[in-house]
């Protein structure tokens, strides 16, 4: 089965990747209590927390972690 939920404690310099990204890419705004950013792709939605704490939910939260969130945020 795959994994809907993935969370990531980001540093400031993936957080500030994280926020570009998200703003300059084709995602739709979401409002989420105490979050810096969030908003909903193709089958998933991110969440960035004042925390640091990153949120990715929804049945396509895996492939957008595997082909966005690692190469281009936290760069694994």
């Amino acid at each position: 089965m795959t994994k809907t939920s993935h969370t990531f404690s980001l540093n400031q310099d993936q957080q500030e990747r994280l926020l570009d990204l998200i703003k300059t890419g084709n995602y739709r705004p979401a409002e989420i209590p105490y979050t810096q950013i969030a908003a909903d792709g193709e089958g998933f939605r991110v969440a960035l927390y004042n925390s640091g704490k990153c949120v990715v939910q929804g049945k396509g939260a895996a492939e957008w972690v595997t082909y966005t969130l690692e190469p281009f945020i936290l760069l694994e």
